[in-house]
């Protein structure tokens, strides 16, 4: 079962992805599958991937939860 967990202050410790797992309502394949990630605050991570490698994807998926 996915997990995510974010500060529910803009100061808090971290935010804490596991086994999160994403599919668009249409696709076949997952757009995310599996990802396990924690940034503490005040990293900077970069997401570097192909085009269509999931970047966007993760991205939103923080931002929404």
């Amino acid at each position: 079962m996915a997990e995510i967990t974010k500060p529910k202050q803009p100061n808090g410790n971290s935010i804490s992805l596991r086994n999160v797992t994403f599919r668009y309502r249409d696709a076949k394949i997952n757009a995310l599958d599996g990802i396990h990630m924690e940034i503490k605050n005040g990293e900077h991570v970069p997401f570097v991937r192909p085009s269509g490698g999931g970047k966007t994807t993760l991205a939103s998926v923080i931002v929404y939860f």
